[in-house]
Order: C-alpha cells, then structure tokens, then sequence
C-alpha cells in the first residue's frame, strides 16, 4: 500500500510492527496506521520524535537504519551532524558532531541514546543474542578504513564529524589512532572497532536463522556501495566483545544500497544503478537467492507462518513457537505473548528445560512488561544463578533494563562470574539498579578482570557513572588506587559525568591515566572549570613528552586566556628539553592570541574565542623574546620573529637586528628579522636590510628590496638592484623582482618594466617569469605600459585557442597547487577525479597524469574542456521521436543506431530513426579558469605535471 500523501524529509530506514510502519524520514519518525477498510488507502499519521539531528547530505541517499530489536524497542541510526532532544518527561539528550544509535518504546516513549560517536551507521543489525553490530561509514582521510563496530549500550566509538573537516594538521582520529582496532595506549573514552573493512557500507543484515541455507546460517550481510559487492562475514566471541571471522564475498555485480529478507528466506536488494548523486529513474529491486531454495522445508514452513502471523495462535502454540529456528518467528511469538500479558507463560518458558533460545525470548518478553512495571521482572531473579551463562546473562540484562533497584544485591556478585559475558551484563545493569556500596565490587572487577579487556572496562566504566552520578567524590577517590585501570576508568567515568574534580588525576604517575585526564577536561564540550588545572601542566609537567597532554595542556592555555596563560605559553617555547613540534606549537597558538581562530587547535571543533590584549603577549615576550631568539631551532627562532611582529613588540629590535646581519644565520631566519623589523617600522630598517642586499642568497637578498620598496623611501635606489636580480635570468629570483617593481611607482621601475616587455615581445623572456613581468606591469597601470602588452597580446597567433593562458605553462609551485587541487572551495580535483586513491570516480584518474599528457594539453583540459574530451567522459542529450531524453555518452554508433552508455554503465540502444534530436557532445568539467586566478592555473600546472 503506498502513500497517499507526501512526506517531508528523506526517505530512510522503514519497518512493519504488526499493522504499523514506522517510517525514518529525516529529521522525523513517522508512524502510520493502516485503515484496514476495503478500499482505503490513507494512513493515519503520528510523529514520534524530530528534530533529534538533520543529516541531508549526498542529495538524500543518507539512509539510517530502522529495526525493531528483539527487546521489543525501535532501534535506528543517525548520521554526524549530532542530535539535541527533549523527551517528553523534559529530560535533553545532547550530542554534539556525533552519530547514534537511538531506541524508543513503539509508542515513543522511554527515548534515549544508546551508543554514541558514530560516523554514518547507515544500517544496523541484531545477531540471535541480542548483540547489535554495524559496518560504520569512514572519515575519507588517506589510509583509512571503515570499520565494524560491535554497538555497546551507552559506548562511545571516538568518531565526531569536526575530524573530517579539518584544513590539515593534527587530527585526533588519525594521529591518535583512533579509528582503528584495540592497541595499547589507545584512548580509554572509546570501545574500539573490532575490525578496519570494506568500502562504503550500505545495507546490513543478519540471517534470522532459516534465511537462505545451511551455509549461510549466523552470518551478517553488508553491501561494499559503490563497489558492487555484497560481503559476508560471522562473529565469535572474543572475551566481552567478539571477532571478525570467515569473511567472505556472496554476491557481486549491482550497485547494492539497502537489504532486507523476504518472507521467502531470499534476499532483496535495492540497487541504486548509477555511480554518480543525481536523481535517476533507473533504480531496481533484485532478489538474491541460493540455489535449490524450493526444496528448503525450514523455508518454507517459516514462509508459511509469517503469512498467517500469529495474532490467531493459541498461548500453547505461541510458546512452542518461542523456540522456532527463526528468529522472526520467535520475535512475533514473543511479542504476541507480551501484548496477552502472558506473563506466567514467559516465566514458565524462562525457568524450563526448553531450548537456549525458547529460554531467551521469554527473558525478554518478560523484560518488556518489566520496563512497564519493574516488579514484572521479580520472579527473574533466580535465574541470575542459573547453570546456563547466557541465561545468566539475559537475565541481568533485562533487570538492568527495568531498573529494578531490589537486584543490585544479586547483580553485583556476578562480577566474579567466570563468564566474562555475565560480568559484562552485569556491570551495565548495575549503572542502573546499584548505589555507591557497589562501587567496591565493581573496582575489583576492573582491577582483576578489565586489564585487557576494552569493553569489559567500558561495561565497569559505566557501572561507575551510573552508581557515583550524585557522588562524583567517591570516584576522584580513586586517584590512590593502586590499580592504573582503575584509575583510568574513574577519569572516564568523571567525564562522562563531567564532573571537575576529574583534576585530581592530574597528578597521576601512569602517562595513559595523564593523557584520559587530558582528554576529559579539554574534548567535547569540555569541563571548564577544570580548563586552569590543565593549563598548569605545562608549568608543572615541563618535561612531559606526551603529544596528547601538551596539546591539550597549550590550548587550555589559549582557551582561559590572560597574561598569565599566554607567559606560561612562552616559557613552555623557551625550553629546549620539550619536544620541538611541542614548542613551535605553543608559539604558533601565540600567534592566533589577538584573534584565535573560531576552530579548536585540537579537535577542530568550532569554539569561538573572544579577541586578547597584545599586552598579554609583551608581556609574555618580555621575559622569553631574547631566550627564544637564541634557540637552536631554525624554526623556533623565525616563528618567535613572526610573534614578535604580531604583538608589536619592540624590546627585541637589538636581537633582530644581530640575526639580520648575520651572514651564517638562515636566510629564512634573517628574511623573518627583517619582515619584523619593517612591521614594526624600525628607524634603522634600511641599516638593517645592507648585508641582506649583498647575500649570494636571492631570496633574501630580494626580501630585503622588497622591504624597501614597501617603505618608499629608497625606491629609485633599489631599481637598479632590482635589473641585476633580473640579469642573473634566475626564474624565481625573477619571478620575486618583478613583483617588488610592480609595487614601486617611480619612471626608473617603469623604464625597467618597458625594458623587459620589450624583451618579452622578442621571446626573451623565461617562460616561469612571463606572467610576473605582465601583472607586475599591469600593476603600474602606466599607458605607455599597458600599449607594450596590447602589442604583445596582438602578436600571439589568431589561431591559438590557448594564447591568453601560455603564460600559465611554466614557473609554478607545485605544493600550491596540490594544495589547490585538494582543497579549493570550488575548484577541487577530487570532488570529480580520483587522486592517489582518493576522491570520486566522475572523470578519468589523475593520479598519475603528469605522465599522460603535456602541460600544454593539461592546460588545455583545464581552460577548454569542450576542446578535446577524454573517451567516456563526453556526455551527449538525446530526444527521442516518442519524447523521452536520454544522456550519456556515446559508445558506438553506425547508419542504424547508436549505442548510449549512461553514468551507472548501462547501455542504451537506440535507432537513428528514432532520433529527433541530440546534442554535440560536451564534457562534464567546466571551464576552470572561471574559478582560478592565472597564478593559481600555473601551479595546478605545475602539480598536475609532476604526477607521474
């Protein structure tokens, strides 16, 4: 039954709950009701929740998953723009730059957040236990993978989107390995993934047990999109968590998008058949199956029943069916018992000798009437001793998930389970039915069990924030404690519970329990108050080597502010103990005090700062300007030059002076005195700039005539200079001359220019220096300029289709224009090429170009893409006889008919005579100089050139 009317939002994740669909439609989730009248086909509408994140992205196809878990509760996913909610009880659940996994009652209620830190988990799956599991969406970033992630309740999986829109840098997600499976000295605030696989995930399923064969049983499905494979895979326990184990590929040939398994026990796939964004009339559904399914009797009496449903079965029957071999049926039986409030059924299931599973669901379904009314779940309480360790197990679960307070006694002995899978259960249903007196079973739990163990930690961790919440005190107790796990977990639970006294640990001698201390205070949303303490790390921890802390330590700094902070910055840059890249980060964080950047240093997350008095950085320079002027870094000294320069500060001008005429310091040192001493308008700069102009160095020595140019007072003295720079024929000792004429108006600098422009009409001219010597004389906006060039341009050939770029051919810089390539606004390569790997597949590979094809030919594919279109990157419009247009590009045409290849690599046949109109073929690319400056096309060039 379809729609009647039009929804709002995107189309997502869709399930059926008996005579309700439950429609995820960004940022919404609808429920509809049918109207079983004959006839009807409206449907009744309710919005659940909204609001909770909006993820409109690759123009809609950001799909979320949708299922119903076996707990009777709605589970589905949302992207990484984050989610702020207000429940109806008035409670805000907030994440900010983070996917989720959120659940709900069917009719709304009880909404909470159940894993966070998730990139894109477009689907979601439950194995026959319970467990959910999810192939997460990667960042993009160079020599990463996407990753399974095993989802825990109340986990946090290290993923937050501010990450991947980082301009370059440090990034947490890659530089402190956070994205990939456990290592040692990895962050203790995640549960890490159980593996780095696949290729743009999509569909996920489980194999509800009778699905398919017997080859296929227990395994999960995942769509590899865009790479036209479906993957399978099964997990094994591995301690509290599990392992990847016999991957393997199924299927291949679609685009495959979503999953989902027909009554019938096939798989049906929805294929999204193009590789490009843009909304097409080409999708299809398939069905995938193996052979000989016809003779599958399990298949067919589990088809059997789910077309019957179970609404008319009888209470025997319906506890027979709790024990079926698929879980669908087992779901449907269980539910069906839960809404008879078959209560006694359930427990005598739960108690009996029946099958592992049987026993299960009735645990379950009675844990569904136990979140309705806890005492539902009493009679549970026996079987936390059961002989079965997953019964043991399900039942803690399901107390927890009830809350019922009475079990915490029971509960917390099980922490010595021998079953790590019982303690794990365990601990989590402690964070919700315990108090503080358990807090000692529950550090000896981690003291003895969790040293390995990530998520076992994580089940500890929050049965400490959950048993500590209104007593964070007990946990900064902690800090003595002689087990460094414990210790660690306290830190964790301290933030989540974002708790100050979290400082406390700041003292600690374990650098992994100093580095989660770090990260508590200054990640996420951060907690303020502590932001001085951690700013006073480095003043204490002066020899600490950990880039975690530091880092966090120098932005608290810049975060707090005040002189005190910004001295504290430049003492840490003066010590040549610390780490190199440590200090040059202090200073480089410095240099932003007056106005830092809106975004993290960090995390790259967006944390506007207010602007700060220079007189915090005199200060600061005050007692550290001569001591970092000294240092033995290169690139200490020339960074202090630039900060000096940002703060106005004139104490030093004696020291820059000695570093400028110091013939056997580096000319970028020197050349970085000088541009301070300028900044600052020192008296003496033309003194300061003589050994400068006799360096055998260009770059400083044209530094220096640059630096008098721009004080105007020794203009005409320096053109002369300036023509022996140009004698030399050097191109970037050139190209730096003419940019220094363009900027002195004097006739001696236009006699030189018109010199030049003479040469440049005799083809005299180095073809790198060209386009600096006509802007340079464009600049001086001289008539008798201006009639050389008019000259110069009537000379080129009428016949040249790239006459007015040649001068882009030669003298660009490379590491601009990768940057360009990369990172431009509007004219990245990669948003259509692939790259080293890397980008989309929409044009042809540019990875190794600068060996196919000439710059000229570069050139001409950049500024004239009509010009010469590379086979299968033309793209043509079609209007058949009938009406219908089609796209795409030729791939064969004769006399009768022509042969259509459509972005999604399908074929087209159509007959001339059917042709009423085309198109002359066109390239996808648009004219790039409308994007880029000329300098900016000489070094996409340049780049482009030297990939070979």
């Amino acid at each position: 039954d379809g729609l009647n009317d039009a929804m709002t939002g995107v189309a997502a994740g869709v399930m059926s709950y008996g005579d309700q669909v439950y429609l995820a439609a960004i940022p919404r989730v609808w429920k509809f009701s049918a109207d079983r009248k004959p006839g009807a086909a409206d449907f009744s509408k309710e919005v659940l929740l909204e609001g909770f994140g909006v993820r409109i992205a690759y123009s809609g196809h950001d799909m979320h998953g949708l299922i119903m878990g076996p707990d009777g509760r709605i589970y589905w996913s949302i992207g990484d723009k984050g989610l702020n909610v207000t429940d109806a009880q008035g409670k805000v659940h907030k994440k900010n730059s983070e996917g989720a996994v959120l659940r709900c009652e069917p009719d709304g209620s009880g909404f909470e957040i159940f894993a966070h830190g998730l990139r894109n988990p477009q689907e979601i799956a439950f194995d026959q236990w319970g467990n959910l599991f999810t192939v997460d969406n990667d960042g993009d970033f160079k020599g990463e993978r996407e990753r399974v992630v095993y989802i825990t309740e109340r986990s946090d999986t290290g993923w937050r989107c501010n990450w991947q829109y980082r301009g370059g840098g440090y990034n947490p997600w890659m530089d402190e390995k956070l994205a990939v499976p456990q290592w040692p000295g990895q962050a203790a605030y995640i549960t890490p993934p159980l593996a780095n696989y696949s290729d743009g995930p999509s569909g996920f399923l489980y194999n509800p047990g009778t699905a398919l064969g017997a080859a296929w049983k227990d395994t999960f499905f995942v769509t590899l999109f865009p790479g036209r494979k479906l993957a399978a895979f099964q997990m094994e326990p591995n301690g509290a968590s599990f392992r990847m184990t016999n991957d393997r590929l199924a299927f291949s040939g679609p685009m495959m998008t979503g999953l989902s398994w027909g009554p019938d026990g096939a798989i049906y796939v929805a294929d999204w058949n193009s590789p490009g964004w843009d909304p097409h009339d080409k999708g299809k559904i398939w069905k995938l199956d193996v052979e000989d399914a016809h003779k599958n009797t399990q298949r067919l009496t589990t088809k059997t029943l789910l077309r019957e449903g179970v609404a008319k079965k009888s209470v025997a029957e319906l506890k027979e069916l709790l024990g079926h071999e698929d879980q669908r049926i087992r779901i449907a039986a269980q539910f069906s018992l839960v809404a008879r409030s078959e209560s006694k059924v359930l427990l005598e299931t739960a108690k009996s000798e029946a099958s592992l599973l049987a026993r299960i669901h009735a645990i379950w379904g009675l844990g569904q009437l136990g979140r309705k009314e806890p005492s539902a779940v009493a009679p549970l309480l026996p079987l936390l001793k059961d002989p079965q360790a997953e019964i043991r197990a399900q039942t803690a679960k399901v107390l927890g998930d009830a809350a019922y307070q009475p079990a915490a006694v029971d509960l917390a002995p099980l922490l010595k389970d021998p079953e790590v899978r019982v303690c794990y259960h365990a601990a989590i249903a402690l964070a919700k039915t315990g108090s503080h007196t358990d807090v000692s079973a529950i550090t000896q739990m981690l003291a003895t069990r969790a040293n390995d163990d990530v998520f076992l930690r994580h089940a500890g961790i929050t049965a400490l924030a959950g048993v500590c919440e209104k007593n964070p005190d007990a946990l900064a107790g902690m800090r003595e404690h002689k087990s460094s796990t414990v210790r660690l977990a306290s830190v964790v639970a301290l933030r989540r519970l974002a708790a100050p006294n979290v400082v406390t640990f700041l003292t600690d001698f374990d650098p992994l329990v100093l580095a989660e201390t770090a990260r508590a205070i200054h990640d996420d949303d951060s907690i303020p108050a502590a932001l001085p303490a951690l700013a006073e790390v480095l003043s204490n921890y002066s020899a600490q080597k950990d880039p975690v802390i530091i880092r966090r330590a120098i932005s608290a700094n810049l975060r707090i502010g005040g002189p005190a902070a910004a001295q504290r910055l430049a003492t840490y840059a003066a010590l040549v103990s610390a780490p190199e890249e440590m200090r040059k980060e202090a200073l480089d964080t410095l240099i932003t005090w007056l106005q830092p950047a809106p975004l993290d240093r960090v995390e790259g997350r967006y944390r506007p700062l207010p602007a700060r008095p220079a007189s915090d950085l005199q200060i600061a320079l005050s007692s550290s300007a001569e001591t970092l002027l000294r240092d033995p870094s290169d690139s200490i000294r020339q960074t202090t030059c630039e900060l000096i320069k940002i703060a106005a500060f004139d104490k030093a001008n004696q020291s820059l002076h000695r570093i400028a005429a110091n013939e056997k310091e580096t000319a970028g040192v020197r050349r970085a005195a000088l541009q301070t001493l300028a900044s600052l308008k020192d008296p003496d700069l033309a003194r300061a700039t003589e050994s400068a102009l006799a360096s055998s160095d260009a770059s400083l020595s044209n530094a220096a005539l640059q630096l008098l140019a721009r004080s105007g007072g020794a203009s005409d003295k320096i053109v002369p200079m300036i023509q022996k720079v140009l004698e030399k024929g050097k191109p970037a000792d050139m190209q730096d001359a003419f940019a220094t004429l363009g900027t002195i108006k004097s006739p001696a600098a236009t006699a030189v220019l018109r010199e030049w422009l003479n040469k440049l009409l005799t083809q005299k001219v180095p073809a790198a220096a060209q386009l600096d010597l006509i802007e340079a004389a464009r600049a001086q906006n001289d008539a008798s300029l201006n009639e050389v060039i008019a000259a110069y341009d009537k000379s080129k050939s009428p016949n040249d289709k790239l006459a007015a770029f040649r001068e882009t051919l030669q003298g660009g810089n490379a590491e601009r224009g990768k940057h360009l390539s990369l990172e431009h606004l509007a004219a990245q390569c990669t948003r259509c090429h692939k790259l080293g790997g890397e980008g989309a597949e929409v044009g042809p590979d540019l990875t190794k170009i600068g060996k196919r094809m000439t710059r000229e030919q570069l050139l001409e594919a950049i500024v004239l893409p009509n010009a010469t279109i590379a086979k299968g990157y033309d793209i043509i419009m079609i209007t058949r006889k009938d009406g219908k247009t089609l796209s795409g590009s030729v791939e064969k045409e004769n006399a009768k008919e022509l042969q259509l290849r459509a972005a999604d690599k399908t074929l087209t046949t159509i007959p001339i005579d059917q042709i009423a109109q085309r198109t002359v073929p066109m390239s996808m690319m648009p004219p790039m100089d409308a994007l880029l400056s000329k300098r900016e096309l000489r070094d996409v060039i340049e780049y482009l050139s030297a990939l070979k």
